[in-house]
């Protein structure tokens, strides 16, 4: 930042992607759509995947992380948890209110092969998870569709485990949640 000089990039094929960076700077996932030569022409823009990038390489070597053999219009999100440990992937299929979301421990597996475990999917409601105090937290509009705020535990996904912490509210929706370090 210092200098202004561009490290590297652009990562071709790259638009419209959030960026997953693991601890230390050196690596990120992100979403890039597969190459024109690899779809139906004119689709190239509708055929997406996530990628893992380690910063210096060149993006032909960039890892296939998810997604290889998705339907066409399948959007994807990846990130990582403040702390490093997880990553979250979300998969919707176009803009769908519904999303699929997997966690993989990252100190569990390896960045370039991801254990993943689902958190939801192939379920009409959306989820979005988030880490804090070593904690995973769920917004989900499942079984409350002015939405809610759950705890899981990290040991078990199952929807059965997840424990409300916020309700929903009959006179409100909840959009957009956010939790303070150090929260009990």
């Amino acid at each position: 930042i210092a200098t202004g000089e561009v490290v590297e990039g652009p990562i071709d094929r790259a638009r419209h992607t959030m960026v997953g960076w693991l601890p230390g700077a050196k690596a990120f996932y992100y979403m890039r759509h597969l190459p024109d030569e690899a779809v139906p022409d004119g689709e190239a823009h509708l055929h997406r995947r996530v990628y893992l990038h380690r910063v210096g390489s060149h993006e032909d070597s960039d890892v296939l992380i998810f997604g290889d053999g998705s339907p066409r219009g399948r959007y994807f999100f990846a990130g990582v948890s403040p702390d490093g440990r997880w990553l979250i992937l979300t998969s919707s299929q176009g803009t769908d209110p519904r999303n699929d979301v997997w966690l993989a421990d990252l100190t569990e597996s390896a960045p370039e092969a991801p254990r993943l475990r689902t958190l939801q999917e192939d379920v009409d409601a959306q989820a979005m998870a988030t880490f804090r105090a070593e904690r995973i937290f769920v917004w989900t509009d499942r079984g409350a569709p002015r939405a809610r705020i759950c705890v899981v535990p990290d040991h078990d996904f199952a929807y059965e485990a997840w424990q409300t912490v916020v309700p929903e509210d009959p006179d409100a929706v909840l959009v957009d949640f956010a939790v303070l370090e150090g929260t009990q």
